[in-house]
């Protein structure tokens, strides 16, 4: 069976709407990196929103003023790379096997550019064409074991979610399908139809950030996240010896010395709890609360640079 072709089938969506900004094919890294600065592209936009557990959106700020620590990679992004053709072929598979249909996944090697909101870019991992829904997007992921439970059933985690949606609001498709392989054990694919109330709202963070942050080098508040420390210790890595007054914080010192004490309250509380444990355990090594598990072992470290030590660690899981 041949793979199906975008002129069969001329009542579906056929092309991206969007711009084609930048041609990325052989374009440096440095190059590439800087492109990227000029708007809002999918992996920033979980930061943006809040929902990405490795990064923040002064550090998404940092990185579009040109004031970030540059970043050139490490094994997992490596990895992710390397693996984009072996994920491509494992998605037409997916698609002959689950959907009964041959496609043939083009690389857009490109920035897309919103047709109408000019800070929003999109670089795709690939687009193919579905009888059914007309041209997709698809984007590729892999993740580490540990995560497996965040795409289990229908999940998708938030920030790759809102990712896809961004990529659908910029091109202005219809349909996204997401393959990942996680722990280099499992392939899956999970389909994303556009949710316009999503995209209205994405929208509409991304242009107040956009306006109210990068274009006049304001930046975000800081969100508790420890790469939002990260940031702000590069904004502002001296002091410069000047006193000032921040009276108008009154109520956050106030509340940051009751959270201090409420914190060392609920310490010690914890710490009582886990005595209990041990009092009621004595010498037993494993014990049972229902279905969860308490385990109170020995652990032994090994001399190399230090004296050999072992002592019991209690775990409530």
């Amino acid at each position: 069976m041949e793979a199906v072709r975008y002129e069969e089938f001329p009542d579906l969506p056929q092309e991206i709407l969007a711009k084609r900004l930048f041609e990325t094919e052989r374009m440096e890294r440095d190059e590439w990196l800087s492109s990227r600065r000029k708007g809002i592209g999918g992996s920033d936009v979980g930061a943006i929103c809040g929902v990405n557990p490795y990064k923040s959106a002064m550090s998404v700020y940092l990185d579009k003023i040109g004031e970030a620590i540059p970043f050139d990679g490490n094994i997992a992004t490596e990895i992710g790379n390397e693996l984009e053709p072996y994920l491509r072929r494992k998605f037409t598979e997916w698609m002959k096997e689950n959907e009964g249909i041959d496609i043939e996944v083009q690389e857009e090697k490109c920035i897309f550019q919103h047709p109408e909101q000019g800070f929003m870019f999109a670089n795709l991992d690939g687009v193919f064409y579905h009888p059914e829904y007309g041209l997709c997007v698809l984007e590729l992921k892999t993740a580490n074991e540990f995560a497996k439970g965040s795409w289990e059933e229908d999940e998708v985690p938030d920030s790759y979610y809102l990712q896809v949606q961004h990529y659908l609001a910029v091109t202005g498709l219809q349909m996204a399908y997401i393959g990942y392989l996680i722990g280099n054990r499992k392939f899956d694919v999970k389909q994303i139809p556009r949710n316009d109330n999503v995209i209205a709202n994405l929208i509409e963070i991304e242009r107040n950030f956009w306006n109210e942050n990068v274009r006049v080098k304001i930046p975000p508040m800081p969100d508790g996240s420890e790469d939002s420390a990260v940031a702000l210790k590069t904004l502002y890595p001296e002091s410069d010896g000047t006193i000032i007054e921040l009276h108008h914080m009154q109520e956050e010192r106030n509340r940051y010395k009751e959270l201090g004490k409420q914190k060392k309250e609920i310490e010690q509380e914890m710490e009582a709890i886990k005595q209990r444990f041990m009092a009621e355990m004595k010498d037993a090594e494993i014990a049972f609360v229902g279905e969860k598990k308490v385990t109170w072992k020995v652990v032994t470290k090994k001399g190399y640079f230090v004296q050999p030590s072992a002592n019991r660690q209690l775990r409530i899981y």
